[in-house]
């Protein structure tokens, strides 16, 4: 049926639905009309039948291996937009401007376009815009839109509005008020479909808080309640990259009862486009995630539809809305399909003509043959005929998954020596066509072919071979920037200083090399960075921190780089690999240069004072080491104790007596292995030995569990009536939280012991532990003595004053430390940091005010250490060690 004709006879229809109710009115409409009695009753049965009704809800199709959001014709969402929330302007009173009939039919008729994508009304502080802030005001005029869009054959999409206050929710309290007004106003048109709100949380979703997914699950309840079957869009990023971050936070979403199952994530295209198809491909396939849901760009700027970000989305097979018609100007959607037409952007439309279907003929695949070393990756090219064909979807699989896999995307990995053939399958028709690979032996791990030598200059894009997790960590498996390392993940752009450099850098990121140093030295380092913003690195050689936390500054531009020095870097001689840490986000990275500095002065001894020592159980004895000669350049020893369950000594050569009985502490140099000893006798205290033991701290947290998921962890800590470390007790505890699960272990010479649970999970954890039980062969458990028995929300109200029911919300690192450890936050708020060691003495106090702080911790003794971070709405206790 041509789509003038079906829109004369929906708009027939509706008038006679309007008579419904009353079979007489009906009759004698028809025969006002002239309709004999035969078409009456056809027309009434088709009216029953439902016809010629509204557009089925859209839904969810998983046919390519991803999740994909689809129309009622299985065609995804492709719209424009209007914006009636009161525009960006300063007084936010731009008019909502309602289009025509007849041009909202043109929208599908004509544009190819099946849906319209509205920002009804705004978000905003009440308290500055009172009067705009009503929910509600536009509801007639999208009533008015609702039904001349069912007429146009257009879904709509509604949404709200943030004006210039992008990045928040202004009102959580508004927004709950506008969902629960309009998602039960529209709940039974199928062609509606709600958006919880416009970019809702700040930029990109690794910078996301808990409170911004709380918000999304809040906001998906509301509409959910009023709404059970309408599709809802989530997110709406501002800009979509990170996709490691964007993944657990939409798993904290599913932990906390989101239903995905008819319900997508939105997202915006203010970055670039590389940036933004490396997110998409990464979320859509991920894995360990399983399949996760479908995607929609709601906005991104026109201007890109001449750079091929339209052209990219459907190649990825992702629906979207055009940012324009926003004043409903159909003189921008001419523009838009004259571009369209420039580019050779083509889909099927659902009505229309146009774009125009260009069918797929076939396909080949380039190279037909391929050779890649083990660990190496190599994109394969598909060339389907013609080449402007309008599905323009490959699927690829392998023969031999152990000899070499393929990415969604055709990228081939080298898994191991062998052979295996590559198929690309159209998805249109089914064409096929093969590569043959040939996967040799891995490359030498340094990219040039041998270490990169120190003292010298290291350029930061010659990272080691390998691949990701081996050689580096990206946080996408592309390089945005598609210079020099082409099938490399990690993102290397043209640097301003000359050959290239390592930028779209993400905290978290690190990279590898394998270096040769030329003598034990203090070397100077100089680092070439470039940003618009601060940041942080840190650099390590054999897993060990040498430098701490290297603060890099905003140097007023990408390309303007400016040297950071750190100086007098302790260096040993050989071969080793040095990983440089990301600890910060968006910077560019050009090289690093290490020079020789001070001259080495080398060990000849070293003594240790006092020589013996009569101390008492749970008492402290600090033994001081003298390295020989004073100006020795490594002054780095380490303690033994001959026997652990008489006397421990800690890092910083600090005994403690631990039960009657003598013992000898060794201090040795790292350099040369020169020792010294002292006698230390333990004898009981006028209270005698202990008799009891109960639990003085718990520690919750979690551990890497690999590809984003963790354990969780507990560190217990007993103590003896006599406050003395307890080891060889036996501690039951069980998680509760994100995890579920009861664990057994024993305390060793510290009296700690860490229980970690056998399950992993993903996502921003909760972590919590209760110590069911304590059993020793000496001491009785003495509940009633426990400095704590649960953490969290399990808590006795009175130990904190305060309820923890929050996430985590906190982390720590370098750990272990040396000079500085650094606190991050994922809340905004002021909280505090108490550091007390493992008898409980607190050792250091510090407010903190923002959500990245760095505590000085030099002065304090080698050791293990406790830090209680506290905030309005909860408090969290971390263990962490201070050492070389």
């Amino acid at each position: 049926m041509l789509h003038k004709q079906k829109l004369i006879i929906m708009k027939f229809l509706k008038t006679l639905r309007s008579k419904r109710g009353n079979a007489e009115n009906q009759h004698k409409y028809l025969k006002h009309l002239g309709i004999k009695q035969v078409s009456f009753i056809v027309i009434l049965l088709l009216l029953q039948c439902n016809v010629f009704a509204q557009r089925g809800r859209p839904h969810i199709s998983n046919e390519l291996g991803f999740n994909q959001l689809l129309t009622d014709n299985n065609t995804r969402l492709r719209g424009v937009s209007l914006s009636w929330d009161g525009g960006d302007n300063e007084t936010h009173d731009a008019p909502a401007v309602m289009p025509t009939q007849e041009e909202l039919n043109s929208l599908s008729a004509v544009y190819g376009l099946n849906c319209i994508h509205v920002y009804l009304e705004m978000n905003c502080p009440i308290e500055e815009h009172a009067d705009i802030h009503v929910v509600g005001k536009n509801a007639e005029i999208c009533d008015s839109l609702v039904d001349m869009a069912e007429e146009a054959n257009l879904y709509v999409i509604i949404t709200i509005g943030c004006g210039n206050w992008n990045g928040q929710i202004s009102s959580l309290e508004w927004a709950q008020d506008f969902w629960n007004f309009y998602a039960p106003r529209y709940a039974d048109r199928t062609h509606v479909i709600y958006e919880t709100h416009n970019e809702p949380g700040d930029h990109t979703p690794s910078d996301w808080t808990t409170s911004d997914w709380d918000n999304q699950v809040t906001l998906f309840n509301t509409i959910r309640t009023n709404a059970p079957n309408t599709h809802i869009m989530t997110c709406s990023f501002m800009s979509f990259s990170t996709p490691s971050s964007a993944l657990d936070g939409i798993k904290y979403m599913k932990d906390n009862g989101v239903d995905f199952s008819n319900a997508s994530v939105a997202f915006h295209g203010y970055e670039t486009m590389g940036s933004i198809e490396n997110c998409m491909v990464e979320f859509m396939y991920d894995t360990e995630f399983g399949m996760t849901p479908a995607l929609i760009c709601t906005e991104y700027n026109p201007g890109d539809n001449d750079k091929g970000f339209c052209n990219m989305l459907e190649l990825r097979n992702v629906g979207w809305t055009q940012f324009l018609y926003l004043g409903a100007d159909i003189r921008e959607v001419r523009g838009f399909k004259r571009t369209m037409d420039k580019y050779f952007v083509t889909w099927e439309p659902d009505y229309g003509d146009w774009p125009v279907v260009v069918p797929l003929e076939g396909v080949a695949i380039s190279p037909t043959n391929l050779e890649l070393p083990v660990l190496a990756l190599r994109p394969l090219t598909p060339i389907l005929t013609p080449t402007i064909a309008t599905n323009q979807t490959v699927l690829y699989s392998s023969s031999n998954d152990a000899i070499a896999t393929v990415s969604p995307i055709g990228i081939v990995a080298g898994v191991s020596e062998g052979s295996a053939i590559i198929t690309a399958t159209t998805h249109e028709g089914n064409y096929t066509a093969t590569c043959a690979v040939t996967v040799t032996a891995a490359l030498p791990r340094p990219y040039l072919g041998v270490p990169a030598s120190i003292p010298g200059t290291i350029e930061i894009e010659n990272f080691d071979n390998g691949g990701e997790g081996i050689a580096y960590h990206d946080e996408g498996s592309h390089n945005i920037g598609g210079q020099y390392r082409i099938y490399e993940g990690v993102d290397i752009d043209i640097c301003g200083e000359g050959g290239y450099n390592v930028g779209w850098i993400a905290s978290g990121e690190w990279l590898e090399f394998t270096v040769d140093v030329a003598a034990t030295d203090a070397y100077d380092i100089d680092l070439r960075v470039a940003s618009d913003y601060p940041s942080l690195i840190r650099i390590e050689f054999n897993g060990i921190d040498k430098t701490g936390l290297i603060s890099t500054p905003s140097t007023a531009g990408w390309q303007t780089y400016e040297t950071v020095t750190v100086g007098g870097v302790l260096l040993s001689e050989g071969e080793q690999v040095m990983r440089i840490c990301m600890e910060g986000s968006a910077f560019n990275f050009n090289n690093i240069t290490f020079r020789g500095g001070s001259t080495v002065v080398p060990v000849t001894g070293v003594s240790l004072n006092p020589t013996s020592a009569t101390i008492e159980v749970g008492a402290t004895q600090q033994l001081v080491a003298a390295v020989s000669p004073e100006n020795a350049t490594n002054q780095a020893v380490s303690y033994a104790s001959s026997n652990t369950s008489v006397a421990t000594v800690n890092s910083t050569g600090l005994v403690t007596g631990v039960d009657e009985g003598s013992a000898i502490i060794t201090v040795t140099t790292q350099e040369g292995g020169y020792t010294a000893t002292s006698d230390v006798t333990v004898i009981y205290g006028s209270s005698g030995p202990p008799v009891s033991a109960h639990v003085q701290s718990i520690a919750t947290g979690t551990q890497v569990a690999g590809r984003g998921a963790s354990y969780g962890s507990a560190t217990v800590t007993i103590h003896s009536n006599l406050e003395t470390v307890v080891s060889g007790a036996t501690v039951t505890g069980t998680f509760s939280g994100s995890f579920s699960e009861t664990v057994t272990g024993v305390t060793g010479a510290d009296g700690t012991v860490t229980l970690v649970t056998t399950g992993s999970e993903r996502g921003m954890l909760s972590v919590d532990l209760c110590v069911d039980d304590v059993s020793h062969s000496s001491l009785t458990y003495d509940a009633a003595a426990n400095d704590i028995t649960c953490t969290g929300a399990l808590k006795n109200a009175g130990e904190l004053g305060i309820e923890n029911t929050e996430p985590l919300s906190f982390s720590i690192y370098p750990n272990p430390a040396n000079q500085t450890i650094n606190v991050v936050s994922s809340i905004n708020e002021n909280f505090s940091v108490n550091l007390y060691n493992m008898n409980g003495v607190l050792q250091l106090q510090k407010s903190i005010q923002n959500q990245n702080s760095s505590i000085d911790i030099s002065e304090l003794p080698n050791g293990v250490y406790l830090m209680q971070i506290t905030s309005s709405k909860q408090t969290e206790m971390v263990k962490f060690i201070k050492g070389n």
